[in-house]
């Protein structure tokens, strides 16, 4: 009699705790479902998304809320970003800060008017129009050099490769400064240089005033050949219809070369070329210079005298177009990888290339300038640069 009695006690006991199973595994599938349900309108519904941004994440932060580099940012202060600081360039110094607003160490360097330009841990600098070029990583300066034509422009790619613009002479540099190659240009002029990422090739953005019309050309030179049999390292040639003027280029991932025009974006995957962005009257800002992306901003009127900003990013390799609206069309645009930032005036949107606000930077008075770099970036006014957290 009593095996029975602990047998029912038993059943009754696993009748009990399945129920307790089951109203915890609903419980558990309830949560999931409510979590989906609220992330796929987050993602879908861009006013949902704003209000959870500004009121549940605290993505909105104010003036005079993060670290601050003090002094005169109006004369003769250059302000930079590159890998995890902001550097400051004045009076031969290259002061680096970090995210605390401390200032870690100085390098002297001989530049009054720099030419910045960043990949990586590598940052290069040149003399505007002038003959002086380092490269530099952390506190150190991997090598400097006294060119002997003015440089009017620079290029360093992710494993400290320089390329530098002489108008109708392009030299190229390899991480130790040895220099690889030289191309000259016979009757054009060099608007802008890209190294591949892995080394292998070099692209020159050229421009022909000689004629009636402005003729805008890209040429890729391969550094192998351009070493071993220099009569044919001209590997790829492209030339744009007449008039259109080429802005810049940049290699992105896979090697893939973009190239912006005035009129557009095209790109270059081997032997193919692609019309990616077309421009038209309502674009009023584009930048190639991400990690795999592109962006477009136009303007559309949303009234007799209202207009809102949209921001199209577009994925390189797969063609998706990610959007970000906003009601303020912006003074200017920065990026940095994935990051691009809108400076509104007294607002700085910094937005991810999957269209998501990462923070909203508002403030009481003009910013004068926005420099992004790893996790961080500064804002700048007359008197300091504010950190924001990225």
């Amino acid at each position: 009699m009593k095996y029975y009695v602990l047998d029912d006690y038993r059943k009754k006991e696993s009748r009990t705790l399945n129920k307790k199973k089951l109203i915890k595994c609903i419980m558990i599938l309830g949560v999931i479902i409510v979590t989906l349900t609220i992330f796929s309108i987050y993602v879908a519904n861009a006013d949902f998304r704003a209000w959870i941004d500004i009121n549940i994440f605290r993505k909105e932060i104010t003036e005079n809320t993060g670290a601050i580099i003090e002094g005169d940012m109006e004369y003769d202060k250059y302000i930079y970003g590159y890998a995890r600081n902001i550097v400051v360039l004045s009076k031969n110094k290259l002061e680096n800060y970090n995210s605390n607003g401390k200032k870690e160490f100085e390098i002297d360097i001989e530049i009054t008017t720099p030419l910045f330009d960043t990949s990586g841990k590598y940052l290069c600098i040149a003399e505007k129009g002038g003959k002086k070029l380092y490269l530099i990583s952390g506190e150190n300066i991997i090598w400097q050099k006294e060119l002997e034509n003015d440089i009017y422009n620079i290029n360093v790619n992710h494993n400290g490769y320089v390329s530098v613009s002489h108008k109708t002479i392009v030299k190229m540099f390899d991480i130790d400064g040895k220099e690889i190659t030289t191309a000259y240009l016979s009757s054009t002029y060099a608007a802008d240089t890209a190294i591949s990422n892995d080394n292998k090739e070099l692209a020159i953005a050229e421009i022909n005033y000689s004629g009636s019309l402005i003729q805008s050309s890209v040429k890729v030179i391969s550094i192998e050949k351009a070493q071993t049999e220099p009569q044919n390292a001209v590997i790829y040639t492209y030339k744009a219809e007449a008039k259109n003027i080429i802005l810049n280029i940049n290699y992105q991932e896979n090697n893939t070369l973009i190239c912006m025009f005035d009129n557009g974006i095209i790109k270059k995957v081997g032997e193919t070329i692609t019309e990616e962005i077309k421009f038209d009257n309502d674009t009023i800002f584009a930048d190639i210079n991400l990690n795999g992306y592109m962006v477009e901003i136009k303007k559309r009127s949303t009234g007799l005298f209202s207009s809102e900003a949209n921001v199209e990013i577009k994925q390189v390799s797969s063609g998706r177009i990610n959007l970000y609206n906003t009601s303020i069309l912006p003074k200017e645009i920065k990026t940095y990888k994935n990051i691009i930032a809108l400076n509104l005036g007294t607002e700085v949107h910094f937005i991810h290339t999957n269209g998501w606000l990462i923070k909203k930077y508002t403030s009481t008075k003009d910013i004068k300038d926005v420099v992004i770099c790893e996790n961080m970036a500064g804002i700048v006014y007359k008197d300091k640069i504010e950190l924001v957290n990225l």
